[in-house]
């Protein structure tokens, strides 16, 4: 029978199958791990004692690389693909549905079809959250995949069996309501006079992007960038401490001078560099993940942004997400210090362990080892390092560590000229889990990462608790910036507010008129099934050249990479029928090394491309910190490439080699190449 929901079916599987079958070889139970979390202990045992372990071993394929492993799994008969013969079909904890329309067997929607499910907005979102944690590949839920094809709504050729082409016809929407029914979103209005203390104008050589405020701390002052023109730097001390300007040649102004947008990016700017500066994480957690034998906290994050609406009146959106935060157990102590194994680990974001001052909640990145930089601790950098002022709790770890131990160089920008750089001991520092981040992991030697956290899923939260979130930082915030005015939440109820309302998912629609929803894989199964949209049936899409640009320093491998992508994503586009006028050179991206922000205008002036062509924009990893910038100076510049007799402009789409776990071969570029060819073609939309 079916579990009520899809985590207690993941909970109940192996305590279903942990029985052997019959003829199970007496040799499973000497099993041993022989890495992760569960070394030492035999499978019998993890069975009893950790079954979402082996789910998770199983689910992620662990036991591919590992014979032994495999062979036990089958021989509990945990592997019915495997041996089969020793299988009761009772222990399935997904039985085959009956034969016609898909019933769901699990989650929110148990016991209704596909079809009822998909006629709602909401039903729309699950089956979309299902298809792109690709949920019908894992062989948990038999039926779904057959299901979602027959609705076209993955990417793949329709079944043998089909007798006619699949409905595209959109389905009857259910009106959208909103979480908690007076308010309409996370959009506060912003009084006029929350600027307390004095703001100067000053001059700036600020070489950042010019297209969207950033602020930073420096000393007591505040600096905020692309607010006052690209030339200017406005100046604020929050806390009243200063009597004069940051310097000489800054001009005081007045709230007065700042118009609606101004002010509402001044704002939301100080907000944001606030919220980073202060000790965020001494808020407690939002939940707590048990994840084997570690508990990873979710912490809020949050992103503040001006906008303008109504009769120009200022007004600030707040976005959250939550952060994974490793505890202190989980930690990089267990590597050796090797040269292989410092130079696998450049480029890895890390956590500072906490100390008696409070978790810093700081985030650094491993720099590349320096020439004298020393890899093994010695009792000579032990004494050098405790000859320094730090905190108790960094000074008992390099006074206990035994010798030998790992050393790294960390910072928050490492590429930066001169940039400060402090030296840890592996053991207290904890990685980082984002996605790229345990990509970057699974490439160091010696270090098990499959067996940490790749099965870790974040929580979302629901809306009214998010709402409650946002109202708690906000609320922190502005006592702790002395602001007397309250923040108002945009509200229905709210005489003469404006109220941003909620959009409806569009259908999009393919070639031959067809429809399919617009998600994840799905789009690309509907392109290649019905080719792109066109105004005319006969029109094709013709565009002069298809070049590749690879900026930065390049390594030989970004350079071989850079030419295969580029010779895939033209083939891919000229099967939907997009036309490119041949040229010599084209099958090899051109390297453009300097990374200066005004010399990039000069890089497609070599490339020799115009608003007729469209270009495949590489980032190399040197670019290091530098890369967001780069990246939107040299998308401005293809803005700029336009024509005057046209309304169109050079297309282009960035790709990133510091993603290693994207990138780094053609199997794991698949769907983020099928991502480029789909927003090629719609940037090629108007040609």
């Amino acid at each position: 029978s079916s579990s009520s929901s899809s985590s207690s079916s993941r909970g109940h599987r192996v305590a279903r199958r942990q029985q052997p079958g019959a003829g199970a070889a007496s040799a499973v139970d000497e099993y041993v791990f022989d890495f992760g979390g569960q070394r030492g202990k035999s499978l019998s045992e993890v069975i009893r004692s950790e079954p979402k372990y082996v789910e998770w071993l199983i689910d992620e394929r662990v036991y591919e690389n590992r014979d032994n492993l495999r062979r036990a799994l089958e021989a509990h008969s945990l592997l019915g693909g495997h041996s089969s013969a020793s299988v009761d079909p009772s222990h399935l904890a997904n039985p085959l549905p009956p034969a016609g329309e898909y019933t769901f067997t699990f989650g929110k929607y148990q016991g209704k079809s596909l079809t009822a499910v998909m006629a709602s907005e909401d039903g729309k979102s699950f089956v979309e959250f299902l298809i792109e944690r690709r949920a019908y590949e894992k062989g948990k839920f038999p039926g779904l995949r057959e299901a979602l094809e027959d609705h076209g709504l993955l990417g793949v050729q329709a079944k043998q069996h089909r007798t006619e082409a699949p409905s595209f016809a959109p389905k009857p929407k259910a009106p959208v309501r909103a979480a908690v029914e007076d308010i309409s979103a996370d959009i506060f209005k912003l009084p006029r006079g929350l600027l307390l203390h004095r703001v100067y104008s000053c001059e700036t050589s600020w070489k950042g992007n010019h297209y969207e405020p950033r602020g930073w701390r420096r000393g007591r002052w505040t600096y905020v960038a692309n607010v006052a023109g690209g030339t200017k730097l406005l100046a604020c001390n929050l806390d009243g401490s200063a009597d004069g300007p940051p310097r000489p040649g800054c001009e005081e102004i007045q709230e007065t001078d700042l118009s609606s947008e101004q002010y509402a990016n001044l704002v939301s700017t100080l907000l944001d560099v606030e919220a980073e500066e202060s000790k965020r994480w001494e808020r407690p957690p939002s939940a707590t993940l048990k994840h084997m034998h570690w508990n990873i906290e979710l912490r809020p994050r949050f992103n503040f942004r001006g906008l303008v609406a109504g009769e120009a009146e200022p007004y600030m959106s707040v976005t959250m997400v939550h952060e994974l935060v490793p505890p202190e157990n989980l930690n990089l102590g267990a590597l050796q210090a090797s040269e292989e194994v410092a130079d696998a680990l450049v480029g890895v974001k890390v956590y500072p362990v906490r100390t008696e001052k409070g978790d810093p909640g700081q985030i650094y990145q491993i720099c590349p080892r320096e020439p004298d930089q020393v890899l093994q601790l010695t009792e000579a950098k032990r004494e050098q390092m405790l000859a320094i002022n730090m905190t108790e709790r960094s000074r008992r770890s390099w006074r206990d560590a035994p010798l030998g131990a790992l050393i790294v160089s960390v910072a928050k920008h490492c590429n930066r000229e001169g940039g400060f750089r402090l030296d840890y001991l592996a053991s207290d520092l904890r990685p980082s889990l984002s996605s790229i981040n345990q990509q970057k992991l699974q490439q160091v030697p010696a270090l098990e990462w499959t067996t940490i956290a790749m099965g870790i899923k974040k929580d979302t939260s629901m809306p009214s608790k998010r709402q409650s979130l946002v109202a708690e930082e906000l609320e922190r915030l502005r006592a702790k910036l002395g602001w007397q005015h309250s923040l108002q939440r945009v509200s229905r109820g709210t005489p003469s507010s404006i109220t941003f309302g909620h959009l409806s998912k569009p259908t999009a629609v393919f070639g031959g008129g067809h429809r399919g929803v617009p998600t994840g894989t799905a789009v690309y199964g509907h392109l290649q099934r019905s080719g792109p949209f066109r105004i005319a049936a006969t029109s094709t899409r013709r565009i002069g050249r298809l070049r590749g640009l690879l900026l930065g320093e390049a390594s030989s491998t970004e350079m071989r990479r850079a030419g295969e992508i580029l010779a895939e994503v033209r083939a891919e586009l000229r099967t939907f029928g997009v036309e490119f006028a041949p040229a010599l050179g084209d099958d090899e991206a051109m390297s453009w090394d300097s990374i200066g922000l005004d010399s990039l205008a000069g890089a497609l002036d070599a490339a020799d491309l115009g608003p007729e062509d469209a270009v495949l924009l590489f980032g190399a990893r040197s670019l290091g910190s530098m890369a967001e910038a780069i990246r939107n100076r040299i998308k401005h510049e293809c803005l700029l490439r336009g024509s005057t007799d046209e309304p169109r402009h050079l297309a282009n789409q960035w790709v990133d080699f510091a993603n290693d776990g994207v990138w780094k071969t053609q199997q794991s570029s698949r769907y983020s190449i099928q991502n480029v060819c789909i927003g090629m073609l719609s940037k090629l939309g108007h040609t």
